[in-house]
């Protein structure tokens, strides 16, 4: 119930709790199989690949052993979503892949949804915009059709995410809208600081100022009250842009914001999160008239991209340094 109401903290101490009986008490894969699947999920959501992945490749074979194959294709796709949050792009695909080749051959449409919004997740994180629509619209289609309020939520939530990662943000804005929409609906905070973020951003887009900061606001707030510190890092990476283009410019808190951000990333390991972090991060810089810092920044976030392989993250920051560059050239002239 925690899981699902987005009370991670508490999530992972009961599951730890029933972890840690299990095992007092010599249990094997009967007794320990559904802690270890709750803790790879919910390390998944607080933004923690490295656990999530470790829980979840065990579980795999857990439920693989127990004959559970509804849990083994659910779990796959856990394990795709903790791969791809750490830029691990192939081994995600892979296990994705895994887990929709796995939940089709059973008679469950809920983790079939699942499956196809794991992969769809990581297709957008990618840049993988026509994939993951296409792996989000199998999620919706069936969710509606068994009646899943609570994925339904989720696909809008993540393809609003995807939309906006890839710079179409009337799409972004439609599917977030609804995102929240089903969120109060559900009385659910699972990822909505995130969600409400990427919504601010829209907004920003937008030139609604005032609405992003409002939004913002609301996401930090949502982000810090559940302690789901990812969220709040990519609430935080918003914020410091949504202060980059406020009249007048709030630089240094724009810079300390997406420092934290950063921060909460690196410890993370959330590589796709952090290379967008460096990107406003260098921008920033470059603002407060620190170009060489802001260069380099920018550098390092074009190679982490380049290792990713996002090509809309390679383009947006190839752009920046060209405009730096000319920057430079000018103040030579």
């Amino acid at each position: 119930m925690h899981f699902v109401l987005g009370n991670f903290d508490r999530g992972v101490e009961y599951a730890q709790q029933a972890l840690r009986l299990a095992e007092e008490i010599g249990g094997g894969d009967d007794l320990t199989a559904e802690p270890i699947n709750l803790l790879a999920r919910i390390h998944c959501l607080r933004g923690e690949p490295t656990p999530a992945a470790q829980y979840a490749a065990r579980n795999v074979g857990q439920m693989h052993r127990l004959g559970n194959r509804v849990e083994e294709a659910a779990v796959s796709g856990v394990l795709a979503f903790a791969c791809g949050m750490s830029g691990r792009y192939r081994d995600a695909v892979n296990a994705a892949d895994q887990g929709v080749i796995l939940a089709k051959g059973l008679d469950h449409l809920p983790t079939l949804a699942a499956c196809y919004m794991y992969r769809g997740v990581v297709k957008g994180w990618f840049g993988h915009i026509q994939d993951a629509v296409s792996d989000f619209g199998q999620a919706q289609t069936i969710s509606e059709r068994v009646g899943d309020l609570f994925r339904r939520y989720l696909v809008h939530g993540w393809r609003g995410e995807a939309y906006a990662l890839c710079g179409d943000y009337a799409a972004a804005g439609e599917e977030l809208g609804k995102c929240i929409v089903l969120g109060d609906q559900i009385g659910t905070s699972f990822h909505r600081g995130a969600f409400v973020a990427f919504g601010a951003r829209v907004r920003l887009h937008e030139g609604d100022l005032t609405g992003a900061q409002r939004a913002i606001e609301e996401a930090a707030h949502i982000a810090v009250e559940t302690r789901q510190p990812w969220g709040q890092s990519i609430a935080l990476r918003v914020q410091s842009e949504i202060l980059l283009s406020s009249l007048p410019q709030q630089l240094d808190a724009a810079e300390a914001a997406v420092r934290a951000a950063i921060d909460i990333q690196v410890a993370r390991e959330c590589r796709c999160d952090l290379a967008w972090s460096r990107l406003v991060l260098g921008l920033v810089l470059q603002a407060k008239g620190n170009s060489a810092a802001g260069v380099a920044e920018l550098v390092e976030a074009k190679r982490e991209f380049e290792q990713l392989g996002i090509a809309r993250g390679i383009a947006n920051v190839s752009a920046a340094l060209e405009i730096a560059s000319e920057s430079v050239h000018d103040k030579e002239a």
